[in-house]
């Protein structure tokens, strides 16, 4: 008999014997059931670190260990509780196979193991930024766009949280596509029906990072500048023509359709429903759709209950 064979053997014994003793007492037997299973995605910042749970249940209590099995003991941490903990690094002590990997979380007692779903993690190396607000022109009665700019390499962890005027009103995100004031989850700011009353008016944005929890305010005010046009000018879509958007069973979306032109121009929307859950959107909107899912207004589609 090889060594690995004896190795065997012996694990089988000690495993049959530790059942034995444990049904002797009493007590049944019930492989790992989690409590509590990680997210199929993690991302912290390396100011903060990051943590990640893992429990779970069973007869008798299970072990928590994970795959891979952390490299580097200096960077990541298995708790007592079986937890996952990252350490806050330096830009130069990132690491991929640290860093950016996927792990596993995995229950085991004497009756058997699970595996949890994949864990992809990511570390993010936090970056100094900056945003800004564009003066925006418009023709009267039309709606003006403001964007918060962000730097590409962070506009996946800020979030618009706020307008602030210059008269101190806050604006907030939201889904009421009626009102004077719009703002969509990208974090656009659409005042409808501009006038002179808007008039360079000034507007900042407020953004937070969702991974540092910093906040940050544009440098300089974004303006509306409202021109009276001379002539008929033809339409001209101002907003994204090629755009995705995903969106939760039965929730709602907001679909912008937004241009400039004089007249005013008015808006129709063509809804394509195909069999793989996809709607497509032509901006060209003339609905008389019963009930309350489609609402219309100011050029912005709202899409209730999507199934």
């Amino acid at each position: 008999m090889d060594f690995n064979s004896l190795l065997k053997a012996i694990l089988i014994l000690y495993i049959v014997k530790a059942e034995h003793n444990y049904i002797a007492n009493g007590l049944d037997l019930q492989g790992p059931i989690f409590l509590h299973e990680p997210p199929h995605r993690v991302e912290f910042s390396n100011n903060s670190g990051g943590l990640i749970e893992c429990s779970g249940h069973g007869s008798p209590p299970p072990e928590v260990e994970w795959t891979p099995v952390p490299p580097q003991q200096d960077m990541v941490f298995t708790l007592s509780n079986g937890s996952l903990m990252f350490y806050p690094f330096s830009a130069e002590k990132y690491r991929h196979e640290v860093h950016a990997t996927v792990y596993r979380c995995k229950l085991r007692n004497l009756v058997g193991t699970v595996l949890s779903r994949e864990i992809h993690v990511r570390g993010v190396v936090n970056q100094k930024y900056t945003v800004q607000v564009h003066d925006e022109y418009v023709m009267t009665g039309n709606t003006a766009v403001l964007k918060c700019q962000v730097p590409s390499y962070m506009s996946e962890f800020v979030m618009v949280t706020a307008w602030v005027q210059d008269t101190g009103m806050h604006l907030y995100p939201n889904t009421d596509i009626g009102g004077k004031y719009t703002v969509l989850a990208n974090g656009e700011l659409y005042i409808n029906n501009a006038g002179t009353n808007d008039a360079y008016k000034s507007y900042t944005c407020r953004t937070v990072n969702r991974l540092t929890g910093e906040i940050q305010i544009s440098t300089y005010p974004g303006r509306i500048i409202v021109t009276e046009p001379k002539g008929m000018v033809q339409p001209r879509i101002n907003v994204e023509k090629h755009s995705m958007r995903h969106v939760v069973l039965n929730g709602q979306t907001t679909l912008p359709c937004i241009a400039q032109g004089h007249p005013v121009p008015t808006y129709r929307s063509r809804l394509t429903l195909s069999h793989i859950n996809l709607i497509n959107m032509r901006c060209k909107i003339d609905l008389d759709t019963p009930g309350e899912r489609l609402l219309s207004t100011n050029g912005t589609l709202k899409l209730k209950n999507m199934s």
